[in-house]
């Protein structure tokens, strides 16, 4: 185990802030994409 210092604890929070912005678009544009594919199916 290595001890976090402020700044690797930063660089985490960034991490974390920016996979959380990514999959909360990857889910958006998934479920986009499903509405569009059940409305062609219809």
């Amino acid at each position: 185990m290595w001890s976090l210092g402020p700044s690797l604890r930063r660089q985490g929070f960034a991490m974390a802030e920016f996979t959380v912005q990514t999959s909360q678009i990857f889910v958006r544009s998934n479920s986009i994409h499903l509405v569009s594919e059940s409305s062609e199916n219809n």
